[in-house]
């Protein structure tokens, strides 16, 4: 499936949750930074199990951010840099030395890519990111991989 194909799955899922999880135990709120946050995740998490290949649109995505964080890092704050530098070694890594529809197409993948958004975010974001890579790996039919 193409990246656009996983943007659709992954929207509808995400969407599905947000309005599910929201009905039933109010975990979203509404304000419009939230709703940018949730959708940006949503975007990211469905097309990140694609970077294990090296011309997919999220591997392009990462090298662009990240070359434009190493600039901004380098003259105005070094956190940046050094966080777009780990990107891209990420990036660079998951291209190269894993294979395609590897250890990356997994749910043990879905759920440590989750982790920092538990950190940063908070529980009802990371499962969110949760439940958007996992549409990426049903999109892909693989419903039980687990490694």
């Amino acid at each position: 499936m193409d990246y656009k194909g996983h943007l659709l799955v992954g929207y509808s899922v995400g969407l599905i949750f947000l309005a599910v999880m929201n009905l039933t135990l109010g975990w979203f709120s509404k304000d419009i930074l939230s709703l940018v946050i949730y959708s940006l995740v949503i975007g990211l998490y469905c097309l990140l199990l694609d970077v294990d290949h090296p011309i997919s649109t999220i591997t392009w995505i990462f090298v662009a951010s990240s070359l434009l964080g190493l600039v901004y890092g380098f003259f105005l704050d070094r956190t940046i840099m050094y966080y777009s530098f780990g990107l891209l070694v990420f990036t660079y890594i998951s291209a190269q030395l894993f294979p395609h529809r590897g250890f990356i197409h997994s749910i043990t993948f879905c759920a440590l890519a989750s982790i920092p958004l538990f950190f940063i975010f908070g529980l009802p974001v990371a499962c969110l990111g949760m439940a958007s890579a996992y549409s990426h790996l049903a999109a892909d039919g693989e419903w039980l991989k687990l490694v």
